[in-house]
C-alpha cells in the first residue's frame, strides 16, 4: 500500500489478504524508515514569535550561531591577579585590586598559584576581602618549594564576593627571592 495506491474494495477473502499484506507492509516501512524532515515545518521549534508560529530549519540559523547563543548565556568569569616581584615576608605586599562585575555578589570559584622562577621555601600569602570597613580572610593559600615552574597549583575556594571589595595580600612564609619579571603569581577567578 502506498500513498498514491486507491483504497481497494473488499470482495473476498484473497482481498482482505492482500490489504493487511499491504498494510503489514507498510507498517514495516514506517517503522525501519529514517525520516527525512526536510522542508518541514516545527511547531514552537525555535525562534518563534508567538505559539502558533511555525519555524522551518532555516529560521533556526546556522550552527554556529546556536553555539554562539549557548556561549552568550554562559556566566563571564572575572579575575584579578597578584604578581608577586618580592617575596620579602610582609603585610600588605603588592597592588590593591578591586572586586567588579554586574553588580554582585559574586561566588570566587577557582583561586591558582604558579611559580615563575623556582623557590626553595614554599611561597605562603593571604588574601583579604575588604568591604565597607570590614576586613574578612578569603584564605592562606601556599606554593611548595617543591613545585615545577609553570605548573600551577589550584585551590579549594568558595567565598561570596561584594561588588567593588577590595584585595589586599599578605606574604607568610617565603625564600626572600625577588625578580623584577615576577617570582610567582596568584589568581582568583568569580562569576
Amino acid at each position: 500500500m502506498t500513498e498514491s495506491t486507491p483504497v481497494r474494495a473488499i470482495n473476498n477473502l484473497n482481498d482482505v489478504q492482500i490489504v493487511l499484506k499491504d498494510l503489514d507492509n507498510f507498517k514495516s516501512r514506517i517503522e525501519s524508515q529514517v525520516w527525512n524532515l526536510t522542508g518541514r515545518q516545527i511547531k514552537n521549534g525555535g525562534v518563534a514569535t508567538d505559539p502558533n508560529d511555525f519555524v522551518v530549519l532555516k529560521q533556526l540559523g546556522g550552527l554556529d550561531q546556536i553555539k554562539q547563543a549557548i556561549l552568550n548565556d554562559l556566566p563571564i568569569p572575572l579575575m584579578r591577579t597578584l604578581l608577586v616581584k618580592d617575596t620579602t615576608v610582609r603585610n600588605d605586599a603588592g597592588d590593591h585590586v578591586i572586586i567588579f562585575g554586574n553588580g554582585g555578589p559574586y561566588s570566587a570559584r577557582f583561586f591558582f598559584g604558579v611559580l615563575r622562577k623556582a623557590i626553595t621555601v614554599d611561597l605562603t600569602i593571604k588574601v583579604h576581602h575588604k568591604f565597607q570597613g570590614v576586613d574578612t580572610i578569603l584564605g592562606t593559600y601556599k606554593i611548595p618549594a617543591s613545585q615545577a615552574v609553570d605548573n600551577p597549583v589550584q585551590f579549594t575556594i568558595g567565598t561570596l564576593l561584594q561588588n567593588h571589595a577590595v584585595l589586599t595580600w599578605d606574604i607568610l612564609t617565603s625564600d626572600g627571592s625577588a625578580d623584577g619579571d615576577g617570582i610567582a603569581s596568584f589568581t582568583l577567578v568569580w562569576f
